[in-house]
């Protein structure tokens, strides 16, 4: 089916990484682009769940739609470690164990759910794993304009989305986007297809 009969006149087609092969005739590449009519937004950490350590799929967007409230100590990790970048960007004077009960007591129903031990192994986790590497990251970019989570819409591929951190250096006039994994490393190397 060619594209010319899923679209109406008028219809806005954002077209990227395509190929010529006769003058209005394209053919698309892996890298090909296009969205149709981009007014609904997807959410880009949706999208980056679809990319696992063993492959891609789709039809995991669905799976975390449909299960989005079971809670998982991974993900409550990463709310705690992404409150403790945010912390320390704003230069509290609060001691690690301060901003953890802080963090712990805006999620008190997950706590609770997880249970004192997983809290204390979670506590000792991020403090060992990730504090000094998130103070150090933040002194490193102190000169700069840190903003804690902007968030961002991308009209041209329907995303919308927040970082973690962006750093404005005003000498080079560019930003750096600053994202926090507080869980195992993904391979750099996963590519695919949604």
């Amino acid at each position: 089916m060619g594209l010319s009969k899923l679209i109406n006149i008028d219809s806005i087609v954002f077209l990227d990484n395509l190929i010529e092969e006769q003058l209005n005739n394209y053919v698309t590449t892996a890298t090909s682009l296009i969205t149709l009519e981009p007014d609904f937004l997807i959410d880009a950490t949706a999208i980056g769940e679809c990319y696992q350590q063993n492959g891609n799929s789709f039809q995991l967007y669905f799976l975390h739609k449909i299960l989005e409230d079971v809670p998982g100590p991974a993900a409550l990790k990463g709310t705690i470690t992404g409150y403790f970048l945010d912390e320390t960007v704003r230069k509290t004077e609060d001691t690690f164990t301060e901003i953890f009960n802080k963090a712990q007591r805006e999620n008190v129903l997950k706590a609770a759910y997880h249970g004192r031990a997983e809290m204390i192994a979670m506590k000792s986790s991020i403090e060992r794993d990730h504090s000094r590497n998130i103070i150090h990251l933040v002194a490193s970019e102190n000169e700069n304009d840190l903003w804690i989570e902007p968030t961002f819409f991308s009209v041209e591929y329907g995303l919308q989305g927040r970082i973690d951190l962006l750093s404005k250096r005003d000498d080079t006039n560019t930003m750096d986007i600053l994202e926090l994994k507080s869980g195992k490393p993904i391979n750099s190397n996963i590519s695919g297809n949604l």
